[in-house]
């Protein structure tokens, strides 16, 4: 596969920790050709993906629109050369030390939620983020939880991945200000929503969590690029919003190259971000829950109508009430997501 044969060749800490159980690979799901075939099948009327991209990065930038293109329009810059085209190693996110250390320990028999709690208690925000998930409605706590132990006791082992894996990624889109924080803000919005959307559409067989880990990092590649010079004019028409759309998807690839994670989780961003071609069980579920949460996102801000089935063109091969529930949780607040 394009650029992610290094996580086959050494055992990153999230194989040695969770390693991949065999029905994820035995799961037939939809396979790459769907991907292709997405945006030429269906309602007329269904949004295609780059128009949906293009109007999100509108959103995501504060602008109403792209600039017209007074001269035709360009050829399009050669996508091998973007392949080739590295993001500034200084400018990658690292993975907060802590967490390495805290899912081998939740990898462990003899775990205990005491030992998981001192390693929490390493990370203050860790800490803040298990009290709130702990105390959300969706746990339903008959009295607020205040321990970080007890915390531990009521998110169960599921519960507590996603919240490391929010962790992990939330204080990227936070940490800036001004437009970036507005743009930091509307990306988090959509990760969240992707990641919930994903896990709900992914294959059986265990691989829910590597699918809300797929659609929590979707961002992290904007987020990087727009840490430094994101390439884009003042005014971006159309084509400019598609080239960074597309560098921002290659970009979300190498950080979680970077990161070590998961096999499965590569190569669905491989796939997303058009490095790959390998049919693997991931990549439709995370294609089609990003396009769902960019679609919640839009109507949410007034720039799509709001409908009650999914607007865009989507993946084949979903099972229409899987899809249903994927919007749904698309759509949902983001204090209401399933922890």
């Amino acid at each position: 596969m394009g650029g992610s044969a290094d996580t086959h060749g050494r055992r990153s800490w999230w194989e040695r920790w969770w390693p991949r159980r065999p029905a994820d690979d035995a799961q037939p799901g939809p396979g790459h050709e769907a991907l292709d075939a997405a945006d030429g099948v269906g309602d007329a009327d269904l949004l295609a993906a780059e128009a949906l991209e293009i109007r999100f990065l509108c959103h995501v930038l504060g602008i109403a629109e792209p600039a017209p293109q007074d001269a035709p329009v360009s050829p399009r810059r050669p996508r091998d050369r973007e392949r080739e085209e590295p993001v500034d190693a200084d400018a990658l996110p690292r993975l907060p030390t802590v967490i390495p250390q805290l899912l081998q320990a939740m990898r462990s028999s003899k775990a205990s939620g005491e030992g998981l709690a001192r390693l929490l208690a390493r990370d203050p925000a860790l800490v803040v983020e298990v009290l709130r998930a702990a105390n959300s409605a969706h746990y339903g706590a008959a009295r607020a939880i205040t321990s970080v132990r007890g915390a531990v006791v009521m998110l169960g082992e599921e519960g507590l991945r996603r919240v490391i894996a929010r962790v992990m990624t939330r204080p990227i889109h936070t940490a800036g200000s001004g437009p970036s924080a507005v743009a930091g803000a509307r990306l988090w919005t959509h990760a969240e929503r992707c990641a919930e959307a994903c896990a709900a559409l992914a294959p059986a067989g265990g691989a829910a969590f590597e699918a809300f880990l797929a659609g929590i990092v979707c961002n992290i590649g904007a987020m990087t690029l727009m840490r430094g010079d994101a390439g884009l004019p003042a005014q971006p028409d159309a084509q400019d919003l598609e080239d960074f759309g597309l560098r921002c998807r290659r970009a979300a690839h190498q950080v979680a190259r970077q990161w070590g994670l998961p096999p499965g989780v590569v190569e669905a961003l491989a796939v997303r971000a058009g490095l790959s071609r390998v049919r693997t069980p991931l990549a439709p579920a995370l294609v089609a829950a990003d396009r769902l949460a960019m679609a919640a996102v839009l109507a949410e801000a007034g720039r799509l109508e709001t409908t009650s089935t999914p607007p865009v063109a989507l993946p084949q091969g979903f099972a229409p009430a899987a899809l249903a529930r994927a919007w749904q949780l698309a759509r949902r607040p983001q204090g209401d997501a399933e922890l």
